[in-house]
């Protein structure tokens, strides 16, 4: 099998991924500088109510938009390995129609068309492999017909003997 058909799907799945982590940084960052001019452009007084919440996130500022990015990282790559087991569950369903093929082709998603192609061509080899067995039985089962007949009634040959 082609090695770049093979790992096509997973670098395509990572690269996507690291630029959805990429994007998303990026994002947090712009949002982390909006957040950090708001909470020091207005004056917080002491008697608001999330006044403690406020100034405790200002005073620890990096740790929060440290802990807020990874945890934006977390549901990235959560969602990215989500969708990749999802595949290959769809791929082992698949996968598992070999055992029995029909004369239906497998269906796989556009991202799986490479393992669709596959997959067709080993339902399609399993097919005919089939079909000639059973015409082989098939000519083995004439084959012992015709003989247990021959022995059965002997040719007029044999009388002339």
């Amino acid at each position: 099998m082609n090695k770049k058909r093979e790992s096509g799907f997973g670098r395509q799945l990572i690269s996507q991924m690291f630029t959805a982590m990429f994007f998303t940084a990026v994002a947090f960052g712009v949002l982390a500088v909006v957040a950090w001019w708001a909470g020091n452009s207005r004056t917080w007084q002491g008697w608001e109510p999330n006044y403690a919440l406020f100034s405790w996130a200002k005073d620890n500022f990096l740790l929060v938009a440290a802990c807020g990015l990874l945890g934006v990282w977390f549901l990235v790559g959560w969602w990215f390995l989500r969708r990749a087991l999802k595949s290959t569950e769809t791929l082992l369903q698949a996968a598992k129609r070999l055992a029995h093929p029909d004369e239906e082709p497998i269906r796989l998603p556009a991202a799986l068309k490479a393992a669709e192609d596959e997959l067709n061509l080993a339902r399609e080899q399993a097919l005919r492999s089939a079909y000639v067995a059973r015409e082989a039985e098939q000519r083995k089962n004439d084959l012992i017909v015709y003989l247990a007949h021959d022995l059965k009634t002997p040719s007029p040959a044999w009388w002339a003997i």
